[in-house]
């Protein structure tokens, strides 16, 4: 049997005590009625404790329900079930001091009942909110499903209208979904009206104008519905100020307050109990004191020898020394001291070994769980985070800096190959970015007056998708990522994009990436991922620097091409003009051959002439 020091002292000395029996039991009486004081206290506080489960049970409920597939469907909910739960436990508590004498003594009667009337009211709001939650929606289910199922309806109505203003209508829901403002409210009702009006002003045939009320009807039907939506979440609370949310805050107060009232009633109650003991308490204290300094002096010479002990192993702690551990013979205060310093030790060296195994480099490693919850642990603990937080950013730019280089070799390897180049890039990147679908277009400016985007490499992309090759400024996501020259980042798949095929099957994509390849604000091409998981931000901005580096050897290729075609005219007007020259060489020959010739039968008809003159001479001269 383990026996304290004070366990120790009233052993020995029990007979005297006995003789402060009488004065011990009269203060047994004043305490018992603090105690009993105090479990009534503790029993409102216990409100206290429920209205925090109320409360957690709230904000989980908030934070998972509304976007469960079970609850939405079923409208069952486990936060619910613990609510009912709760509910009983509160009324059980309450019952129970409503027979509470303490209660009827106090007069605090009327601070019970306010009690149980703002719990009430609370659970109340509480109900009314999850029905609320459940009649708004989500998925396929409620208001959210009714209006997903119109816009399918719209989407795939037959009458032609103008995507681009049916488009901005989602845009604007989805903004109010994530803001809950008037300002977006206000923007979704102005582009439901200039859509419907859109679609009012068309012209068309009498066999297309029954198209067109179907679709003007669906339009109209799609904004009752947002309304109600907007209207169901008004009522909900935008804001834990408004709304439901903002009543259940309102009467959580109230709760907290009553409590409070409730018990400063009973504390005022306590002191006075508490002043009658202590009257007693300095009577039995001064009866005792005198017994408690005979006995000090038996048990001083043990008490002095361990704390000189403990005094000396704090004295080598605190000048860097690991002391060996005390020898622990007791089972009282001093023996749980001594064995509290050993616990000590072995903590200070846990931690000494954790900080010189972190200086080594090993952060994989994992401190002792029994002396991880003090100061030193934490704070090296901290450290350990901090320096595992800066090897994974490490890790992260050196991924950057490799694929970067391994993209720039194969922009250098297939240069001279646009085709190639293309089929490499949009590969390799889907496998460095472990997505599942790629596309890669270049810009063709052969019509200088109306570019277009030329699909020139895809990757495990269906072969439907091939027959759109041309794609124009603004049309679909990648003609308005050339449009905005902006970076696309959807998580929110739109119903007509393509499903992505694998060995698990067909599934939409998780969120599509459209960078385009841009340089001094010029486009090039447009890059287009899908991926079956979310893409972290860190791959979103490789790809953006990589598009980058992509868009400057495009415009390379284009200058290099642009100077091979004018070096290709040069060397042909030079080899022209290397032609006219020998042309003109060989006429000049010519005409140098055809002048000696003139000048030879010039020289043998003169010569043929003195001839003749001679022999006419001879024969005057004979006659």
């Amino acid at each position: 049997m383990k026996l304290t020091i004070k366990s120790k002292l009233l052993l020995s000395f029990g007979g005297l005590l006995f003789l402060s029996f009488g004065l011990a039991l009269w203060g047994y009486l004043s305490i018992h009625r603090i105690l009993e004081l105090n479990e009534v206290k503790t029993s409102f506080s216990n409100f206290n404790v429920m209205l925090l489960e109320f409360r957690r049970l709230e904000k989980d409920f908030i934070m998972r329900e509304p976007v469960s597939e079970e609850f939405n469907k079923s409208g069952r909910s486990k936060y619910i079930d613990e609510h009912h739960s709760l509910s009983k436990k509160f009324e059980h508590e309450f019952n129970l001091l409503q027979q509470n004498d303490y209660v009827q003594a106090f007069h605090i009667e009327s601070y019970l009942t306010d009690l149980h009337e703002y719990l009430l009211g609370y659970s109340d709001q509480f109900l009314l909110m999850t029905q609320s939650y459940k009649y708004r929606g989500y998925g396929e289910w409620g208001l959210i499903g009714e209006m997903k199922a119109i816009q399918d309806k719209i989407e795939n109505s037959s009458y032609p209208f103008d995507k681009s203003l049916y488009f901005k209508t989602n845009k604007f829901e989805a903004e109010f979904a994530l803001n809950w403002n008037e300002t977006s409210y206000n923007s979704f009702l102005n582009a439901v009206e200039v859509f419907k009006r859109s679609v009012q002003s068309t012209q068309t045939d009498s066999e297309s104008e029954s198209d067109r009320l179907q679709l003007l009807e669906w339009i109209g039907q799609y904004r009752k519905i947002f309304e109600s939506i907007a209207e169901t979440e008004n009522i909900i609370g935008f804001s834990p100020k408004d709304g439901l949310k903002g009543e259940m805050r309102s009467l959580a107060h109230k709760v907290e307050n009553t409590v409070h009232d409730i018990e400063m009633v009973i504390y005022r109650k306590t002191q006075e109990s508490v002043g009658i003991s202590i009257a007693l308490f300095i009577v039995v204290f001064f009866t005792q004191l005198a017994i408690g300094m005979a006995i000090a002096s038996i048990f001083s010479n043990k008490l002095s020898k361990n704390i000189l002990s403990i005094k000396d192993c704090l004295v080598q702690l605190s000048q860097g020394v690991y002391p060996d551990k005390l020898n622990v013979k007791s089972t009282d205060e001093t023996g749980e001291s001594l064995k509290a310093l050993n616990n000590h030790i072995d903590r200070i060296k846990t931690a000494a070994s954790f900080a010189e195994r972190i200086g080594n480099g090993e952060l994989n490693i994992q401190y002792e769980e029994q002396y991880a919850n003090d100061v030193l642990a934490q704070a090296l603990l901290a450290m350990h985070q901090k320096l595992l937080t800066t090897a994974d950013a490490e890790k992260i730019r050196n991924w950057s800096t490799k694929g970067l280089a391994t993209f720039g070799e194969i922009l250098r390897k297939y240069q001279d190959n646009l085709e190639e180049m293309s089929q490499q890039l949009i590969s390799n990147l889907i496998n460095y970015l472990d997505a599942n679908q790629g596309k890669l277009f270049i810009i063709n400016q052969e019509s200088q007056e109306k570019p277009y985007l030329e699909l020139l490499a895809t990757y495990a992309w269906g072969k439907s998708k091939y027959m759109q090759q041309h794609i124009e400024k603004g049309e679909g996501l990648a003609g308005q990522a050339w449009l905005e020259k902006a970076t696309i980042f959807l998580t929110e798949i739109p119903e007509d994009f393509v499903e992505i095929s694998s060995g698990l099957g067909k599934g939409k994509p998780k969120c599509i990436l459209i960078v385009p390849l841009m340089i001094n604000e010029e486009v090039f091409g447009i890059i287009e991922l899908a991926s079956f998981t979310q893409l972290e931000k860190a791959k979103i901005e490789f790809v953006e620097k990589l598009s980058e580096i992509i868009a400057s050897t495009l415009y390379s290729i284009k200058i290099n091409i642009h100077t091979k075609s004018l070096l290709e005219q040069s060397q042909q007007q030079t080899e022209e003009l290397r032609a006219a020259e020998e042309e003109m060489r060989q006429n000049q020959e010519e005409l140098q051959a055809t002048q000696e010739e003139m000048f030879r039968q010039k020289s043998e008809l003169e010569n043929e002439i003195e001839v003749l003159k001679e022999q006419i001479y001879s024969s005057k001269k004979r006659e």
